[in-house]
């Protein structure tokens, strides 16, 4: 009686690095039940819309992994290198991320995960586990709304100004209710759109309400 072919995995490598990416390509399709695709951008135009994504650790940002899960609804996430010292743990396991690997991970760890993954499976390493635990403490202990959602934690001040701007205050409004100079505010602005993988105002006070929809909907 002959055996049925194994089912075949669709999974879209998403790593801005190319060497990096092609790298990983060429590995992975040694193995016979994934089928692999390079993915240049967050388009929904990706070719046979993968199952599994692997997402590179330096391109998750929360309106990356929003655009994704939208996008992309029954799509599984892992994300390559999960021991990035600056990978915002708590904001990947809120937004789609299923499973992460490691920078030590081998071609077989990361067949593994990405196999677990395709069928609903979390693959959290014991190291991650524990750093998203300690996340998950300083999350319970701040009220901040975006108390979370930064690559790292923005600063008590930089979370004020993000939250004076988000409500339409110009940088000149927001030095003078700050005390501080207009230049200063310019300085935290551009951390802020940095941390927070935003592009400018308009997307700073959209992600401002989804949070606060978020934590109200949590409350």
């Amino acid at each position: 009686m002959l055996r049925a072919a194994p089912k075949k995995i669709r999974v879209g490598v998403f790593v801005e690095t190319r060497l990096i990416r092609d790298s990983l390509m060429q590995m992975l399709k040694k193995e016979a039940d994934f089928v692999c695709s390079k993915l240049s951008d967050f388009s929904t135009e990706w070719p046979n819309h993968p199952e599994v994504i692997l997402l590179d650790s330096q391109d998750v940002t929360e309106s990356n992994l929003r655009q994704l899960s939208a996008g992309f609804p029954n799509t599984r996430i892992v994300v390559l290198n999960g021991d990035h010292p600056q990978l915002n743990l708590l904001l990947c396991s809120r937004i789609g991320v299923i499973g992460f690997t490691l920078k030590t991970s081998t071609l077989a760890d990361i067949a593994a995960t990405i196999r677990s993954a395709a069928v609903g499976v979390r693959v959290i390493p014991e190291c991650i586990g524990a750093k998203l635990f300690e996340a998950v403490s300083e999350a319970e202990r701040s009220d901040r709304v975006f108390g979370a959602t930064a690559d790292g934690l923005l600063t008590p001040r930089e979370h004020d100004v993000a939250c004076l701007a988000a409500n339409g205050l110009i940088n000149k409004q927001i030095a003078a209710k700050l005390s501080v100079e207009v230049e200063t505010v310019k300085t935290h602005m551009r951390s802020i759109l940095r941390k927070l993988g935003v592009r400018n105002r308009v997307e700073l006070a959209r992600l401002f309400e989804t949070r606060k929809r978020d934590r109200n909907a949590v409350a």
